[in-house]
């Protein structure tokens, strides 16, 4: 039958039977390269092959008070094709005023000011009867993040939003961001806010900057993803 192993034989008892398998039984190591004696460090430099086509590419959580936050062409750069932005806990300094949002078309040197901002937003109101909605419609020199009642900043009051930034670096076309979300008015009401704002500009955006309508945001958490379509 040929010859055994001493490393098997050796687990064969006196009665004839193999010794149970355990832990404690296996010694030494597996003559094989795939199996190191000391296996690699976990890093995502051990990672390949991975796909890179929804990366995020800057987060902050504010937590002081700041006259904007802003990104420049080193986060809404060209590497992707479109931006996925999550706006929560955002809160401003004043009571009555919202969170809102400018685009730059030179790397974040400046941020438009003029009315190139048209916004197409719906919304509802929990003390409002069913079936009931509310509209805003128009320009403005900044796309505001709520509506008709503007945010409250009592204890739990803050705003959500995630933020869809579509073809931003077309030269050909103007530009558009859909937005869903929500926020606490200043009666403590819960409104809905969900729709579109239209850049009126074909010049592809570089940059973008949250800001209040008007003193500080008193803080917030932002982070950015980049997709490739």
């Amino acid at each position: 039958m040929g010859a055994i192993k001493r490393a098997f034989a050796n687990n064969i008892t006196t009665s004839g039977n193999l010794t149970a398998l355990s832990a404690a039984n296996l010694t030494g190591t597996i003559a094989d390269a795939r199996f190191p004696a000391t296996l690699p460090a976990i890093s995502g430099a051990n990672l390949t092959g991975l796909a890179a086509d929804f990366v995020k590419v800057a987060s902050v959580k504010q937590t002081t008070e700041a006259a904007s936050i802003a990104y420049t062409n080193s986060v809404i750069s060209t590497t992707y094709d479109q931006y996925k932005i999550f706006v929560s806990n955002a809160r401003c300094n004043t009571d009555n005023i919202n969170w809102q949002f400018r685009v730059s078309f030179d790397n974040g040197s400046s941020y438009s000011s003029s009315s190139i901002y048209y916004r197409n937003v719906w919304a509802t109101r929990d003390n409002e009867g069913s079936d009931s909605f509310i509209g805003r419609t128009g320009a403005s020199g900044a796309m505001p993040l709520g509506h008709v009642q503007s945010q409250g900043n009592a204890a739990g009051e803050c705003g959500n939003y995630e933020i869809t930034l579509h073809n931003p670096h077309s030269t050909i076309n103007k530009k558009i961001v859909s937005i869903t979300g929500g926020f606490f008015d200043l009666d403590g009401d819960s409104r809905t806010h969900f729709g579109i704002c239209m850049i009126n500009s074909t010049s592809a955006i570089s940059g973008i900057e949250f800001k209040a309508a008007s003193n500080n945001i008193q803080s917030g958490d932002i982070t950015i993803y980049g997709l490739k379509t």
